[in-house]
């Protein structure tokens, strides 16, 4: 996941990994097919299944990041099978690991996607609003559409004359 090394740990680990700050946090429901990932800085995104595009972003401040890690380290480890669980990664800085656990956070999810919701803005946002119709991100998520995501402008290429070999 994320290219990262993940290990996953029993017993209470993320609330006893505590020694260093995460600098990022997965919330992931696998039978859904939605993640969000949310960074130190409160800006993240939220993904459905593996299909190129099929993600919207949200901005810096977005969430306070470690209200959100505070919250998750004090629900309880459930199994995966549990009504409530929802899979969850903190990527600690030093060599990038990932501690992961399964914890009861149903509803914090709910809270988390009705918070970000108004912020989402997708490279194609008709193709994200469709699928979050489709496969609701959360419960009961007023109708508010993901925005186009604009991306910045670059600095225009010079000409060359070179021939492409």
């Amino acid at each position: 996941m994320l290219g990262l090394l993940t290990t996953l740990l029993a017993g209470g680990a993320l609330a006893e990994q505590g020694e260093v700050a995460p600098i990022q946090i997965t919330f992931s429901r696998a039978a859904d097919g939605w993640e969000i990932v949310v960074n130190s800085d409160g800006s993240g995104s939220v993904t459905y299944g593996s299909t190129f595009g099929d993600f919207a972003t949200f901005p810096k401040a977005t969430v306070a990041f470690g209200s959100l890690v505070q919250t998750t380290k004090g629900r309880k480890i459930v199994n995966s099978q549990d009504q409530e669980a929802v899979n969850v990664f903190l990527t600690k800085p030093k060599q990038q690991t990932t501690y992961g656990e399964t914890r009861a956070l149903a509803k914090d999810w709910d809270s988390l996607c009705l918070q970000i919701q108004p912020h989402l803005r997708s490279l194609y946002p008709d193709r994200f609003n469709q699928l979050m119709k489709k496969h609701p991100l959360a419960k009961n998520l007023p109708d508010i559409p993901v925005k186009k995501l604009e991306l910045p402008k670059g600095p225009k290429p010079k000409p060359s004359n070179e021939k492409i070999k």
